[in-house]
Protein backbone atom coordinates (compact mmCIF):
# COMPACT_ATOMS: atom_id res chain seq x y z
CA UNK A 1 0.00 0.00 0.00
CA UNK A 2 1.52 3.37 -1.00
CA UNK A 3 2.20 5.92 1.70
CA UNK A 4 -0.43 8.61 1.87
CA UNK A 5 0.64 12.09 0.90
CA UNK A 6 -0.05 15.05 3.14
CA UNK A 7 -2.95 17.12 1.87
CA UNK A 8 -1.77 20.63 1.00
CA UNK A 9 -3.19 23.36 3.20
CA UNK A 10 -5.92 25.42 1.58
CA UNK A 11 -4.90 28.87 0.51
CA UNK A 12 -5.77 31.52 3.09
CA UNK A 13 -7.56 33.45 0.35
CA UNK A 14 -9.42 30.48 -1.17
CA UNK A 15 -13.18 30.87 -0.75
CA UNK A 16 -14.51 27.98 1.36
CA UNK A 17 -17.99 28.40 -0.11
CA UNK A 18 -17.18 28.31 -3.83
CA UNK A 19 -13.44 27.54 -4.09
CA UNK A 20 -12.64 30.79 -5.94
CA UNK A 21 -8.96 31.65 -5.81
CA UNK A 22 -7.96 35.26 -6.55
CA UNK A 23 -5.82 35.88 -9.62
CA UNK A 24 -3.89 38.93 -8.39
CA UNK A 25 -2.45 40.13 -5.10
CA UNK A 26 -5.05 42.93 -5.04
CA UNK A 27 -7.86 40.41 -5.44
CA UNK A 28 -6.27 38.25 -2.74
CA UNK A 29 -6.25 41.16 -0.28
CA UNK A 30 -9.89 41.96 -1.02
CA UNK A 31 -10.90 38.30 -0.77
CA UNK A 32 -9.16 37.89 2.62
CA UNK A 33 -11.17 40.90 3.86
CA UNK A 34 -14.40 39.40 2.45
CA UNK A 35 -13.66 36.03 4.07
CA UNK A 36 -13.20 37.65 7.48
CA UNK A 37 -16.97 38.27 7.53
CA UNK A 38 -19.13 35.57 9.12
CA UNK A 39 -22.37 34.77 7.28
CA UNK A 40 -25.22 33.08 9.13
CA UNK A 41 -27.75 31.35 6.88
CA UNK A 42 -31.15 30.60 8.40
CA UNK A 43 -33.23 27.74 7.03
CA UNK A 44 -36.18 27.33 9.36
CA UNK A 45 -34.73 26.35 12.73
CA UNK A 46 -31.38 25.40 11.20
CA UNK A 47 -28.47 27.87 11.16
CA UNK A 48 -25.33 27.46 9.07
CA UNK A 49 -22.19 29.55 9.64
CA UNK A 50 -20.01 30.14 6.60
CA UNK A 51 -17.81 32.66 4.81
CA UNK A 52 -18.17 33.96 1.26
CA UNK A 53 -16.12 35.81 -1.31
CA UNK A 54 -17.77 38.55 -3.34
CA UNK A 55 -18.46 36.06 -6.17
CA UNK A 56 -20.57 33.70 -4.04
CA UNK A 57 -22.04 35.92 -1.33
CA UNK A 58 -25.84 35.89 -1.07
CA UNK A 59 -27.67 38.73 -2.80
CA UNK A 60 -31.07 38.48 -1.13
CA UNK A 61 -32.12 40.39 1.97
CA UNK A 62 -29.23 40.58 4.44
CA UNK A 63 -29.31 41.67 8.08
CA UNK A 64 -26.11 43.29 9.31
CA UNK A 65 -25.56 42.75 13.05
CA UNK A 66 -22.47 44.93 13.41
CA UNK A 67 -20.92 45.97 16.69
CA UNK A 68 -21.71 49.64 17.22
CA UNK A 69 -18.10 50.27 18.32
CA UNK A 70 -15.84 48.24 16.02
CA UNK A 71 -18.11 47.14 13.16
CA UNK A 72 -17.48 43.40 13.61
CA UNK A 73 -20.43 41.06 13.48
CA UNK A 74 -22.22 38.57 11.28
CA UNK A 75 -24.40 39.06 8.25
CA UNK A 76 -27.64 37.06 8.42
CA UNK A 77 -29.65 35.69 5.49
CA UNK A 78 -32.87 33.70 5.39
CA UNK A 79 -34.59 35.75 8.10
CA UNK A 80 -38.34 35.07 7.93
CA UNK A 81 -40.02 38.34 6.86
CA UNK A 82 -42.84 37.90 9.37
CA UNK A 83 -40.36 38.45 12.23
CA UNK A 84 -39.81 42.06 11.21
CA UNK A 85 -37.05 43.61 13.33
CA UNK A 86 -36.89 40.61 15.71
CA UNK A 87 -34.05 38.18 14.90
CA UNK A 88 -34.90 34.51 14.51
CA UNK A 89 -34.17 32.39 17.59
CA UNK A 90 -31.29 30.39 16.02
CA UNK A 91 -29.51 33.67 15.20
CA UNK A 92 -30.12 35.01 18.71
CA UNK A 93 -28.78 31.77 20.19
CA UNK A 94 -25.64 32.01 18.02
CA UNK A 95 -25.02 35.63 19.04
CA UNK A 96 -25.60 35.02 22.76
CA UNK A 97 -23.43 31.88 22.75
CA UNK A 98 -20.53 34.04 21.53
CA UNK A 99 -21.07 36.75 24.12
CA UNK A 100 -22.63 39.37 21.85
CA UNK A 101 -24.83 42.02 23.42
CA UNK A 102 -27.78 43.28 21.36
CA UNK A 103 -29.42 45.87 23.64
CA UNK A 104 -29.34 48.78 24.03
CA UNK A 105 -26.94 48.62 21.06
CA UNK A 106 -25.12 45.73 19.34
CA UNK A 107 -21.71 45.03 20.88
CA UNK A 108 -19.30 42.22 20.01
CA UNK A 109 -17.71 40.08 22.76
CA UNK A 110 -14.40 41.98 22.50
CA UNK A 111 -16.08 45.30 23.35
CA UNK A 112 -18.42 43.77 25.94
CA UNK A 113 -15.47 42.12 27.72
CA UNK A 114 -13.37 45.30 27.69
CA UNK A 115 -16.22 47.27 29.28
CA UNK A 116 -16.44 44.80 32.15
CA UNK A 117 -12.80 45.35 33.17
Amino acid sequence: MPASRPVPAASASLSPACGREPATSGEALQQREDLAIVWLHLDGDHLTETRHCVACQPHGPVIDVSCSCCGNGPLITGQPPELGDQLAQPALDWLHARGCQLHPQPLCPDITDSRQL
